[in-house]
């Protein structure tokens, strides 16, 4: 429906590797202990920060702008 439609076209636009990275913490944290969920997450979290990903997102909070991810070819715009 169109409601579904709008909900992945805002997903979209988000930052694509941080989305991937929730996606595999969420499978996999349901098997785990609180304090190996909240460490895997920790290690995910440092990775993701060395990324074009969070500079881009930083840099467009810092100058009240949106982040631009479209350079990555599969999304679709």
């Amino acid at each position: 429906d169109q409601t579904t439609r709008d909900w992945a076209i805002e997903l979209s636009k988000g930052a694509p590797l941080a989305q991937q990275a929730a996606k595999r913490l969420l499978k996999r944290v349901g098997a785990m202990s609180y304090p190996d969920a909240i460490s895997l997450e920790a290690s995910i979290q440092a990775e993701l920060t060395a990324t074009n990903d969070c500079r881009n997102a930083v840099n467009a909070f810092l100058n009240k702008e949106k982040p631009d991810f479209r350079q990555y070819p599969w999304l679709p715009w």
